[in-house]
């Protein structure tokens, strides 16, 4: 393998393990990640670790012949990894700051949401994930949250195989599954709200992303990297078939559909509909000679019935019923109905192009209007529950409880004896039952705690996770620090007797284009000796007798952040319910989820 080669492989590598360094090190990352969603996590990596910055990427001859742009003399290209071939190779890429207009230019502008395609955007994701939220931003997160599931359950054996050596090592299936879809789902949901440009800060805090220390491996990040580089893709950086497999593979998940019992299928085999699907769109070419327009395969619904009034079969019945009547028989289709949530609900999947392979589905404007009538209808039909139309959300709960004068000498236990009252029982509908009894249960252990004492306890345990988050990132920070040093000092090390020649020959320019990338890596080196102010090399050996001593004082720390962490979200869960029991008529309707509305 080329020597140059072989450096950019260690910096993806080192790049890869400092994301997981520091909470800001990973959110960096995924604004880097945001811009270049079109790249695969690979890509991105070492776009990030070369050109944080970078906006728009492309090859040399992509901005040339079809851009028609010129790349200024003297720009750096940024260096990628090509394991395309029987070897790993280099290609390079241009940002668009590297280059320059000319009189045929053609234009450029990023994708952005605006008011001409905000509409068919959410259009799109009622379709695709029935998103149905009223604000981008919580279509986005549901979104978000219904492709971290989806890539758990279609990738689970390959993670399961990548947590040795991580603070995750020991974990069974479920734990494994609950970390990994926590994470992916924080990230892939900071990423697309920042492409969409929203301020992901304004959704996530710090505490969101505690999680990314678990991952401390290059080749855990690299999975949850990949993970959120394909979620975030339209088609995942993947062909279009790939990630309809992924779609139908989750929704004819076994542990979800009661072993298959619970898929129904017309005019397709439910195992091979994705392949199918795809072959109906190449004979559309083939009948029509015309290529459509989109290069959407199937189209999805998700059906949701009330908890406890609706068996699975008869659920399946009504997700069959549903897709005979909105599609007429002119599609092939797959029902597959889950039973793994408090909810039962249907995923109906149906193929984009006709049965004749001559037509293709309208994706009419209102279409996802139109999807909920009929649902609702036959829900009627059945006897069954329909979901109350949505409303805008009014003030937020932050801005309500400040206009508020509340009694903070109130007995809780002393309210829930009272019988209940309005605001319990709006909020037992809110919540689910599991959450109620643990609140209920807590005041009902410390009944003469008034909320004083309950907003103390939750204080103190957020100042006593703030201390060990302190602790701990101090300690990730140092070896962050060491982790940067020892790489300079390595680089140093292998390229000085090459900088040595250079500074023989004279400083040549012809000795400079042979050997740029060593003599770059030296003067790096060299800059970050005289930053860090050092008069004598640390040796590798001890940098890595540090690095190996802050690992094992973190792995010591980390259950006790844990803890803190888990008892500080339980009591600041209890004070907002006690602050919804307490606080009025207009608390539940008004209290926004904690990543924004819903």
């Amino acid at each position: 393998m080329p020597a140059k080669v072989d450096t950019y492989l260690d910096l993806a590598r080192e790049t890869a393990l400092g994301l997981a360094g520091s909470v800001g090190a990973w959110t960096a990352f995924l604004d880097t990640a945001s811009r270049l969603y079109k790249y695969p996590f690979a890509d991105q990596l070492m776009i990030h670790a070369q050109r944080p910055g970078a906006t728009a990427c492309a090859s040399y001859e992509v901005w040339v012949d079809t851009m028609r742009r010129y790349v200024r003399r003297g720009a750096k290209g940024i260096a990628l990894v090509d394991n395309s071939g029987d070897a790993p190779r280099l290609r390079y890429v241009f940002d668009i700051a590297d280059t320059g207009t000319r009189r045929s230019s053609r234009p450029f502008s990023p994708w952005e949401i605006n008011d001409g395609n905000l509409a068919e955007v959410q259009l799109g994701l009622r379709q695709a994930f029935n998103a149905e939220g009223e604000w981008l931003s919580s279509q986005l997160q549901d979104v978000a949250r219904d492709l971290a599931e989806m890539y758990f359950d279609a990738h689970r054996h390959d993670i399961a195989g990548i947590i040795d050596g991580s603070l995750m090592a020991g974990y069974d299936e479920g734990e494994l599954r609950d970390s990994f879809t926590k994470a992916a789902y924080a990230s892939t949901a900071y990423a697309l709200l920042s492409r969409c440009g929203y301020d992901p800060a304004a959704y996530f805090d710090e505490a969101d992303f505690a999680f990314i220390s678990e991952w401390n491996t290059s080749e855990a990040v690299t999975a949850l990297g990949t993970a959120v580089s394909e979620n975030t893709h339209m088609h995942g950086g993947k062909s279009v078939a790939s990630a309809l497999k992924l779609r139908t593979g989750y929704a004819m998940n076994p542990n979800k559909t009661e072993n298959g019992k619970l898929i129904s299928a017309f005019a397709c085999d439910a195992h091979t509909a994705d392949a199918e699907f795809l072959l109906a769109k190449r004979q559309y070419k083939q009948y029509t000679g015309r290529d459509q327009t989109s290069d959407v395969i199937a189209y999805q619904v998700r059906q949701s019935f009330k908890p406890g009034e609706i068996s699975p079969e008869e659920a399946n019945r009504i997700g069959v019923e549903f897709a005979e009547r909105f599609l007429k028989g002119k599609h092939a289709y797959i029902v597959c109905t889950h039973t793994d949530r408090r909810h039962i609900h249907n995923h109906i999947l149906w193929n984009s192009t006709t049965l004749d392979c001559r037509g293709k589905f309208d994706n009419f404007w209102g279409s996802s209007r139109a999807v909920r009538a009929l649902s609702d209808t036959l829900c009627i039909e059945h006897g069954l529950s329909v979901v109350e139309a949505p409303k805008r959300r009014g003030k937020s709960y932050n801005k309500w409880l400040a206009e508020q004068r509340p009694s903070l000498l109130i007995d809780i236990q002393a309210k829930l004896a009272e019988g209940k009252g309005a605001g319990y029982e709006r909020w037992a509908k809110v919540f689910n039952l599991k959450q109620m009894a643990q609140t209920i249960n807590f005041l009902k252990e410390n009944g003469d705690m008034d909320f004083d004492e309950l907003s103390r306890r939750a204080e103190a345990a957020s100042e006593k996770y703030s201390v060990l988050t302190e602790k701990l990132k101090a300690t990730e920070a140092r070896m962050s620090e060491v982790e940067e040093l020892k790489k300079h000092v390595i680089n140093y090390l292998r390229t000085r007797e090459t900088f040595r020649a250079y500074k023989a020959s004279g400083y040549s320019k012809r000795y400079l284009a042979d050997h740029e990338q060593e003599i770059l890596l030296h003067r790096a080196a060299k800059k970050a000796f005289n930053d860090l102010g050092l008069k004598k090399l640390p040796t590798v050996k001890a940098l890595q007798a540090e690095y190996a001593a802050l690992l094992v004082e973190k792995r010591a720390a980390y259950p006790a952040y844990r803890e803190a962490r888990a008892e500080m979200k339980k009591l600041l869960t209890y004070r907002a319910n006690a602050e919804t029991i307490l606080g009025g008529k207009e608390c539940i309707a008004n209290t926004p989820s904690k990543y924004g509305h819903r």
